[in-house]
């Protein structure tokens, strides 16, 4: 078993929930992925079920609508825009942090 299939066995389909939301970043420009799954490049790999992402706060309205349509449950905090596909473990925030919004570029 790879280790992309192991992580999708164990988030219930995470793997091809962040593979999708990815992709509809890529459509709004840059992005950044930080948190756990970030340092999981740098280091040996451990699970975990969440994905926090940056992404500009005037492209989130977009990615919003885009994630609601691909079936996605999306709710919206002062700091985050949340996101979780109906069965899957994984959770997926987008901070809205203002110190982190240089980070995409």
């Amino acid at each position: 078993m790879t280790a992309q299939e192991a992580f999708d066995a164990a988030s219930k389909g995470g793997f091809n929930d962040l593979a999708a939301v990815l992709a509809i970043c890529r459509k709004h420009g840059n992005y950044c992925v930080i948190g756990g799954l970030a340092v999981n490049t740098y280091v040996r790999p451990v699970y975990t079920m969440d994905a926090d992402i940056v992404i500009a706060a005037s492209s989130l309205p977009a990615v919003q609508a885009e994630l609601v349509a691909a079936g996605f449950s999306v709710h919206e905090e002062e700091w985050s825009l949340n996101a979780h596909h109906p069965g899957s473990e994984l959770r997926i925030q987008f901070t809205k942090d203002p110190r982190y919004q240089a980070f995409p570029a």
